[in-house]
C-alpha cells in the first residue's frame, strides 16, 4: 500500500526537529571535547599552582600574602569597568561582524584604561584605609596590567564563539604557568608581596599575544565613539554583575584589611586559595565551556534544562569527594608539606571546603543565565550574595580571627549558590526538586565518606601526617567509588563513555 503523502509543513517541521537534534548532539560533543581539554589543562595547572603554593609558603610570610590579598580586594572592584564584560555580549549574540568587533576592541581598551587611571588615583587612599602604605605600590602594579588585559577581548570571544576550547584551555594554562612560576622565582630572590602582583603584567601580555595568534587577524576600524552607547547599554547589567562578583570574591579580604591586619588576611587568602583551587580549576574553568554551549541551546528550553540538570549532577559528583578530602586532611597536608606557621589556615580550608560543596550549582546556574542573556537576574542575585558575603565577613571578623571569618563565609557560599540555582531553574520554568533528586545521591555518598574519614582519623590519632594521608585518603576514596558504582552506575558509565569518545 502506498502511504498517504504528508503535508509540506509537517515534513518541514520534522526536518527542523531532526536538524535541531543533530545540532544538540554536535554541541554535546563540543562540550565533551571542551570539557576534556579544560579539565586536562586545569589538572596540569593545579599541579603547577599547588607546587608554587608550597614554594611560596616557604619563601613568604603570611603578611606578604595578606598585603597582596588586600590589594586585590581594591583592584577587583575595577572589574565593573573592564571590557571583558563586552566579550560575553559578543558570544551570547553570536556576533561575527568585523565592524562590531573593531568597535568593541576600542571600547574595551578605553574602559580598561579608565579603570587603570581610577585605580592609580585610589591607591594612596587604600593605604590610608588599610593603615598600611605598603598596599599602594601593589595596586599601582596591577593597574599597569589592566589596559593590557583589554587586548584579548575580541580574540578570546572569537575562540569561545567558535567553540575552540582546546586553544582557550592551552592559553589559560600558559597564563597560570607564567604567574605561578614567576611568582616563585621572584619570591625566592626576596620580592616579598611584589612576587604575587608582578607576574600579572607578564601573563596579561602573554594572553593578549596568544589569543591574537590563535584567533587570527580581525580587521579593526578606527574608533567611532558614537557607536559605543548601545554596547555600554547592553553591558550595563554585566558590569554591575562583575562588581558584585568581585565583592563576593574579594570583599572578605577588604573587611579583614580594615578590621584585622595583614597576617590574618594572609591566613584567609592562603587558606581560601588552597581550598578553592581544585573546585575553581575544575568547575569554574568549565564555565568557559558551559556558557557558549548552553547558548547554542537557546532555541530549545527543554534540552537546555536537561543539559543544565546533567551538568549539575556531573559536577557535584566530581567535586564532592574533593571537598570532603580537603576537610578531612587539611591539617595533615599543612603539617607534612608546609611550614608550621601556616597551621592556623587549616580551619579556613576546612570551613571553606564545606561551603564549596554546592559551588557546581552556582557555576552551572551562572553559565545558564549568561547563555540566556538574563543579565539583570544574574546581577541582582550576585548583588544580594555580595552583601551577604560582606555581612558574614564583618560578623566573623568581629567575633574571631581567620577561622571565624571562614565559617561565616562558608554559610554565605551555601546560601548564595542555592539562591542562584533557584533563579536559574525559574528561568527555565523547571522544578528544583528535579535538580535536588539528581544531586542527592552524590551528597549522601559524600556524607558517608566524611563519616568514615572522621572515624579513621580518630583511630589514627597517633599516626604521622603521611600515614593519615595515605590511609584516610585511600580508604575514603575507595568507599566513595564503590558506593558510587552501586548507586550512580549509569552516571559513571556516561562519564566514562564521554571521556573515551571525546574526539568523536
Amino acid at each position: 500500500m502506498i502511504s498517504e503523502a504528508k503535508p509540506a509543513s509537517i515534513v518541514a517541521g520534522s526536518l527542523e526537529n531532526v536538524s535541531n537534534t543533530m545540532k544538540t548532539e554536535t554541541y554535546g560533543k563540543h562540550a565533551a571535547h571542551g570539557a576534556f581539554w579544560t579539565i586536562l589543562f586545569s589538572l596540569l595547572n593545579k599541579v603547577v599552582a599547588f607546587g608554587s603554593q608550597i614554594a611560596l609558603a616557604w619563601y613568604l610570610a603570611p603578611a606578604d600574602l595578606g598585603l597582596a590579598a588586600m590589594a586585590f580586594s581594591v583592584t577587583s572592584i575595577s572589574s565593573a569597568l573592564l571590557g571583558a564584560n563586552l566579550q560575553r555580549i559578543l558570544i551570547q549574540r553570536q556576533e561575527n561582524s568585523p565592524a562590531t568587533a573593531g568597535q568593541v576592541f576600542w571600547l574595551a581598551l578605553g574602559m580598561n584604561t579608565a579603570a587603570a587611571l581610577l585605580l592609580a588615583a585610589f591607591a594612596p587612599l587604600a593605604g590610608i584605609i588599610f593603615h598600611d602604605a605598603r598596599v599602594t605600590p601593589l595596586i599601582l602594579i596591577v593597574a599597569a596590567a589592566v589596559p593590557i588585559m583589554a587586548l584579548n577581548t575580541i580574540y578570546s570571544a572569537t575562540l569561545l564563539r567558535d567553540l575552540r576550547f582546546r586553544a582557550i584551555a592551552g592559553i589559560q594554562f600558559g597564563e597560570g604557568l607564567i604567574r605561578n612560576g614567576l611568582a616563585v622565582a621572584l619570591a625566592a630572590i626576596g620580592f616579598a608581596s611584589y612576587s604575587i602582583v608582578l607576574p600579572i603584567v607578564v601573563s596579561s601580555v602573554f594572553s593578549a599575544l596568544a589569543c591574537r595568534t590563535m584567533a587570527g587577524k580581525i580587521p579593526l576600524e578606527s574608533p567611532k565613539p558614537r557607536n559605543w552607547p548601545p554596547f555600554l547599554a547592553s553591558a550595563s547589567w554585566l558590569m554591575l554583575n562583575a562588581l558584585f562578583t568581585s565583592i563576593q570574591n574579594y570583599g572578605t579580604n577588604f573587611v579583614i584589611g580594615i578590621m584585622q591586619n595583614a597576617t590574618v588576611a594572609g591566613f584567609f587568602y592562603w587558606g581560601s586559595s588552597l581550598s578553592s583551587q581544585a573546585v575553581f580549576l575544575l568547575a569554574t574553568n568549565l564555565q568557559g565551556v558551559l556558557f557558549p554551549v548552553l547558548t547554542k541551546l537557546n532555541h530549545d528550553a527543554a534540552r537546555q534544562y536537561e543539559a543544565f540538570r546533567k551538568i549539575c549532577q556531573t559536577l557535584m559528583f566530581v567535586i564532592i569527594p574533593v571537598c570532603v578530602l580537603q576537610m578531612l586532611l587539611a591539617t595533615d597536608v599543612i603539617g607534612l608539606l608546609f611550614p608550621k606557621k601556616w597551621l592556623p589556615a587549616a580551619a579556613v580550608i576546612q570551613w571553606l571546603s564545606l561551603g564549596l560543596v554546592f559551588q557546581p550549582l552556582g557555576i552551572a546556574s551562572n553559565a545558564l543565565l549568561l547563555a540566556r542573556g538574563a543579565y539583570s537576574k544574574l546581577a541582582l542575585r550576585n548583588g544580594a550574595t555580595g552583601a551577604l558575603t560582606i555581612l558574614a565577613a564583618w560578623h566573623g571578623a568581629t567575633f574571631g580571627g581567620a577561622d571565624s571569618i571562614a565559617k561565616w563565609n562558608a554559610i554565605s557560599l551555601v546560601l548564595g549558590n542555592f539562591f542562584l540555582g533557584w533563579i536559574a531553574i525559574r528561568e527555565l520554568k523547571g522544578k528544583f526538586s528535579t535538580i535536588w533528586i539528581s544531586i542527592l545521591p552524590s551528597l549522601l555518598l559524600g556524607l558517608a565518606m566524611a563519616i568514615e574519614g572522621v572515624f579513621l582519623l580518630m583511630k589514627l590519632s597517633n599516626a604521622t601526617p603521611l600515614q593519615k594521608l595515605m590511609i584516610v585518603g585511600a580508604a575514603t576514596s575507595l568507599t566513595y567509588l564503590l558506593l558510587a558504582f552501586l548507586c550512580c552506575r549509569q552516571l559513571m558509565i556516561e562519564m566514562w563513555t564521554r571521556f573515551l569518545h571525546w574526539k568523536s
